[in-house]
């Protein structure tokens, strides 16, 4: 009985103790369900008695928003927005405008995705992910998108607010309200539309209003009236220019008294001549910015399409200005300081032509990145597409990374290349049994000029991971071997002797190192006699070798008969 008795407290104790873990697991529960609101004294105090209006959910407050706007019906529209931050007294004047306002910046900036607005009146996601932080969490603030204004983005939000004693509402919040007049400041109708006469608002193919659909090709016809303007007059400045510069850019001739012009006065008209077609493009593209956003601001997807057009076609329009500017100063340097590099002994000129070649590839690459950070700045893509993207980084990894290995790694081996300098443009070299010279170091191939003047194109990252010959690298001499066959019996004294006197009479022969004729190999059949020889550059030695080759076999044909040529030998044996 005793042991009965002291196992009944026990019991209860342990009752007691689940009981209390199961109430506080339930209590953050509690808690949060509570705090999934804003709660206040009162919302909308200053407008008439709503009707029935369905505002429970985010998307039942979204879409009775929408539908009363478009019945014209904004007195309606008013409720869906929290007007607690103006005064009782204003809220029936300012909240029919306001809930216009509203509608006219979302038809212009931001397209709803009704999919990710949830339909329960604890805004709870069904559809999002497990890695969702707020995975199956009530909340009471929902980004509908973002907008910029002044140049900072500003977020369009539905909160969930809660009068005492009434229930929980979804409405526009008010912070984003008091940012209305300001958006529709930047972003409302232009001067022109809000002329327009309501017949050509009416919406037409795919809910496009009618105006929409002509204008369209009117802001094309005018940006090309704008551009080819541009083009002209850029042009005609361009060779007015340089005929009122010719005067001033000519001095007299040290040798006699003809005047002599210089290279550094047609730099201006140059440079003007290079971007002209980028400027004309860029003209188009400001005039069409500056009508679309001070005059005519267009709605809905077309807005959202014109406005990524004109933004990305500003800044490749920019850049491109930016790339003709630096084109023309580089080939004005080239002209004006780089030699011929065909010239073996203009190793500086190679030099400095590759780094001017250099440099033009990082400023396009510099260009292509920059230019891509402010288009996906300006459409705010890392907002919208960037958590996408991040969402497949892994899978979109992958296959970029096998796609474009090739291209990658050439692109990579090319920078290597431009501050390694193994190759120069005009190096002589030998690249898989070919030889000659390097015309173009590209991002992805080298283009070569072979000797009989074929083009080879050959992978960058060749030249980086495979070995290869540059007969430049350091001085372009080079040592001529020329192999002959000879028959044993020959008199390779003679044969030195000859070489020697040959090669005082040739040009192409520097004289930087003496003649010489060795034996390097014989057999029972023949020798292999090898002839050295010098020459200043590539080109030199292949002539010279030519050369050499006629001029020996002559002098051999002509000694004893040609005896001294290879021979098959019989020995016939004794019956």
């Amino acid at each position: 009985m005793a042991d009965m008795s002291c196992r009944r407290p026990s019991r209860m104790l342990m009752r007691l103790l689940m009981c209390l873990a199961v109430i506080a697991c339930a209590l953050p529960a509690l808690a949060q369900e509570g705090d999934a609101v804003f709660e206040v004294e009162a919302i909308n105090e200053g407008l008439a008695q709503p009707p029935d209006l369905d505002r429970s959910t985010p998307r039942a407050a979204m879409e009775g928003f929408i539908d009363s706007v478009d019945a014209e019906n904004y007195r309606q529209a008013a409720h869906f927005l929290n007007l607690n931050d103006i005064e009782a007294a204003q809220q029936a004047e300012r909240g029919p405008e306001l809930a216009y306002q509203l509608h006219e910046i979302l038809e212009r900036t931001i397209l709803i995705d009704w999919g990710d607005l949830p339909d329960r009146a604890d805004g709870v996601d069904d559809f999002a992910s497990a890695d969702d932080a707020l995975a199956g969490q009530p909340r009471r603030s929902l980004r509908l998108g973002l907008i910029d204004v002044d140049g900072r983005p500003t977020e369009i939000r539905l909160d969930r607010y809660q009068a005492s004693g009434d229930d929980a509402l979804w409405l526009i919040s008010n912070r984003t309200v008091g940012y209305i007049p300001a958006l529709f400041e930047e972003h409302g109708p232009g001067r022109v539309e809000q002329a327009l006469p309501n017949s050509i608002k009416r919406e037409a193919i795919g809910g496009v209003p009618i105006w929409q659909m002509i204008a369209v090709p009117l802001f094309i016809i005018m940006a090309t009236i704008a551009g080819m303007a541009a083009y002209r007059l850029v042009r005609l400045l361009a060779r007015t220019l340089r005929s009122r510069l010719g005067r001033f850019g000519r001095r007299r001739s040290e040798t006699n008294d003809d005047l002599v012009e210089l290279p550094g006065w047609r730099w201006i008209p140059n440079i003007m001549e290079h971007t002209a077609l980028s400027v004309a493009l860029l003209i188009a593209s400001v005039v069409v910015a500056a009508f679309h956003a001070e005059y005519l601001s267009f709605s809905g997807p077309t807005n959202v399409l014109m406005s990524a057009v004109i933004t990305v076609a500003l800044v490749v329009t920019v850049a491109m200005v930016f790339l003709s500017v630096i084109n023309a100063l580089l080939d004005i340097v080239t002209s004006n300081f780089v030699a011929e590099i065909a010239n073996e002994e203009n190793s500086a000129s190679r030099a400095l032509y590759t780094n001017i070649s250099v440099a033009r590839r990082l400023v396009i690459l510099v260009a292509i990145i920059f230019g891509g950070i402010v288009i996906v700045s300006q459409l705010n893509l890392s907002q919208t597409v960037g958590t996408s993207l991040l969402a497949s980084a892994g899978v979109l990894s992958l296959i970029f990374g096998f796609a474009a290995q090739s291209v990658l790694g050439n692109i990579l081996s090319s920078i290597q290349i431009a501050f390694a300098k193994p190759i120069r443009i005009g190096d002589a070299v030998s690249f898989r049994g070919d030889w000659g010279y390097v015309e173009e170091i590209n991002f992805t191939f080298v283009l070569i000029r072979t000797w009989d003047n074929r083009r080879l194109i050959a992978p960058v990252r060749e030249f980086v991971s495979e070995p290869f010959e540059n007969w430049s690298m350091r001085d372009a001499a080079l040592m001529v071997p020329v192999e002959i066959k000879l028959d044993p019996t020959a008199d390779v004294a003679a044969i030195r002797a000859h070489f020697e006197e040959l090669l005082r009479e040739q040009d192409d022969w520097d004289g930087a190192q003496e003649p010489k004729v060795s034996v390097i190999d014989q057999n029972d059949r023949a020798m292999t006699v090898r002839l050295y020889a010098s020459a200043k550059d590539p080109s030199a030695a292949w002539e010279l070798r030519c050369v050499i080759l006629e001029k020996i076999f002559a002098f051999i044909r002509q000694q004893e008969d040609g005896r001294w040529l290879p021979r098959e030998r019989e020995e016939k044996a004794a019956p």
